[in-house]
Formats: structure tokens, sequence, C-alpha cells
């Protein structure tokens, strides 16, 4: 009777824990080994523990203080140095990310300027191109004419020639 209690408790105990804790444990491998090495070690330790105090001595059945605050001792000294490690990793990754994200606004801002400056040389370029041909073609009619409100006409008809372009 007491086996099949036992079985009734642990089989639904033991399916919950490999189906609640299996994706938990998957993640951890996406770790690096220095990670997952820190993280195993508490139940090596436990395990180092059981052995030294209960089947090769008996220690532990013995109830000395020192052994039984030693387990609790050695776990939570564990527990800290994985949060620890844990910790300074997170925050290095922080780090790394606001780097990254301020060179991404640094690459976008310099595209933009480079974009500013290609359309700014290509309307200079048009620019120069337009007070070329203005010279070349209007010049030599503006020295045929010899009054001046012909040449403020002449003058006022090129520019609207030009702002049409």
């Amino acid at each position: 009777m007491l086996d099949a209690v036992e079985l009734l408790i642990t089989l639904p105990l033991l399916f919950g824990l490999l189906h609640f804790m299996t994706p938990a444990v998957r993640y951890i491998s996406c770790y690096s080994r220095k990670m997952q090495c820190q993280f195993g070690v508490i139940p090596v330790l436990y395990y180092v523990f059981d052995y030294l105090t209960r089947v090769y001595t008996d220690l532990l059945s013995s109830g000395a203080p020192v052994v039984v605050e030693f387990m609790p001792f050695i776990c939570c000294g564990a527990y800290l140095v994985f949060l620890l490690y844990n910790f300074t990793k997170g925050q290095e990754e922080n780090r790394m990310r606001e780097i990254q994200k301020s060179l991404d606004m640094q690459v976008a801002q310099s595209m933009r300027e480079i974009t500013a400056l290609r359309e700014s040389q290509n309307l200079a370029a048009v620019t120069a191109m337009t007070c070329v041909i203005i010279y070349n073609i209007y010049m030599p009619v503006w020295r045929t004419i010899r009054y001046r409100r012909q040449r403020i006409i002449y003058l006022i008809s090129v520019m609207s020639w030009i702002s049409r372009r």
C-alpha cells in the first residue's frame, strides 16, 4: 500500500517536473560553459556532501552542528557566486547593447549626412552648369545691348527662365 501511494505521488511529480523544467534546462544550454558549470556546481556539491556525510561516514546522523551547517553554507556561497557572475555578465551585455545602439545611431546619422552632402553636391553641380550655360549663351547678347533699361528687361527674362528650370 505504501509503495502504491509513493508511486501515485512520485510519478505525477516527475511528469510535472519534466514538463515544466525541460524548457528551462534546455534554455541553460544556450549559456556559456562557464555559466553552465556554475549552475551545476550546487547539485554536485550536494552529492559530494551527501556521500561524505552519509555513505562514507556517519557524520550527518551523528548530528554534529558543523556538518549540519556546512551544506547550506556551501549552497549559499555557490548561489552567491552564480548571482555575481550572472549580474556582471548582464551588465556587460547591457553595456554592449548600449554601445551597439550608439553605433547604429551614429551610422544612421552619417548616412543622412552623406545623403545631404550628395544632394548638395548635385545641386551645386546643376547650379554651376546653369551659370556656365547662361554665361556662354547670354553674355554675348548682354554685351550688344546698349541701354540700361533693355539690360534690365533682358536680365528679368533670363531670371524667369532660370526659375522655370
